[in-house]
């Protein structure tokens, strides 16, 4: 009845049957909706409150992570009630002293499992990212096949998500709560920024590259024994999980990549050259671009953004740029299309103030 309903098959009698199959099955709910949303849904007429184009898909997702936090969960309870069980078992059986030690010790057990957190997870399942928002506003692009968890409220103090395979974090700002990705032996550390995380199947690397701020990476390996590492934007380090030891660009191989970017820098004389491939529209702010050599498109946006842009000649030479874009558009954005569609990497270096395609 969903599927008729998003193809616009649902009569009324249809639809008002939906809303109230899911009025009389609560526990159907629990899985599909957050408390807020079916407040609304509740209140509201049906059509108000499903209809995104994504709901199916969502409805899925939300419902694979709903049945792994009620698995995880009914193993705290199946555990602590086994423990308890047995500490009970023991106090009645025995009464030296030795025995009720030893059935005490399992009563705590139990009390500590009792109230561990309830944890929230999200698998891809699908063959293309997925994007999904944490408690704290964060945002996390989860590649296929890979897993994410994390404490439904996030803890008091600290904000810990568990990582297999790979994902992309854009944390949000909170200076009392650290936020920390644990994946394999290697944790991430951030207080507001954006960073990736590989650790993909069968590979013995763990993987961090800083996208934008500051992050702090260390080993929670009990065999490692070296140091925290400090990233800048742009760098990327490398955990060999068989020797316990991270990898990053020398001061060699950094001064090289350097070497290797220029800083578009146009003059105002420059700007004012005629090209028929560009096309200003001053009307709607926006202009267009028709077979132009990507260069000269990142000199006209450092001049009119006053931005740097600092890229790699030899890679961007071979680019011509078909495309438009509007006055209103942030900079970032637009580079960030234009280094997605070319498969190319971009670095918002917030201590230079400037912006670095790779």
């Amino acid at each position: 009845m969903i599927k008729k309903y998003f193809s616009g098959e649902c009569t009324e009698a249809e639809k008002e049957k939906l809303l109230q199959h899911f009025r009389e099955h609560p526990s159907e709910v629990e899985a599909f909706f957050a408390e807020e949303e079916w407040d609304k849904v509740a209140d509201a007429p049906l059509q108000e409150t499903l209809g995104t184009e994504n709901f199916l898909d969502r409805l899925m997702s939300e419902h694979t992570a709903t049945q792994e936090r009620k698995l995880h969960w009914d193993r705290w309870i199946a555990a602590a009630a086994v423990l308890v069980f047995i500490a009970c078992t023991a106090i009645y059986l025995f009464k030296g002293d030795k025995q009720n030690q030893v059935a005490q010790q399992l009563v705590d057990t139990a009390a500590v499992l009792a109230t561990q957190p309830t944890y929230t997870a999200y698998k891809n399942d699908y063959s293309k990212n997925t994007t999904y928002k944490l408690p704290d506003g964060s945002i996390v692009t989860l590649s296929p096949h890979s897993e994410i968890k994390y404490a439904a409220a996030f803890e008091p103090g600290k904000r810990d998500v568990y990582l297999e395979g790979e994902a992309v974090f854009e944390v949000a700002k909170d200076a009392k709560r650290p936020f920390t990705v644990y994946c394999r032996e290697v944790a991430t550390t951030a207080l507001g920024t954006k960073f990736k995380v590989s650790a993909l199947k069968d590979n013995v690397h763990v993987s961090v590259l800083l996208i934008e701020g500051k992050i702090v990476v260390k080993s929670t390996a009990i065999a490692y024994t070296g140091d925290k590492y400090y990233l800048l934007p742009g760098n990327e380090i490398q955990y060999d999980r068989n020797h316990n030891r991270f990898t990053l660009n020398n001061e060699e191989e950094q001064t090289q990549s350097s070497q290797q970017l220029v800083i578009a820098n146009p003059s105002e004389e420059d700007i004012a050259v005629a090209d028929e491939h560009i096309q200003v529209n001053t009307e709607k702010k926006v202009v267009r671009f028709n077979d132009v050599g990507m260069a000269k498109v990142l000199d006209i946006l450092a001049y009119k953004y006053n931005v740097k842009i600092a890229y790699p000649p030899d890679v961007i030479n071979k680019i011509r740029f078909v495309g438009t874009i509007r006055q209103n558009d942030p900079i970032e954005k637009i580079l960030s299309d234009i280094t997605q569609m070319n498969n190319l990497q971009l670095v918002h270096d917030t201590a230079q103030r400037q912006y670095i395609i790779r």
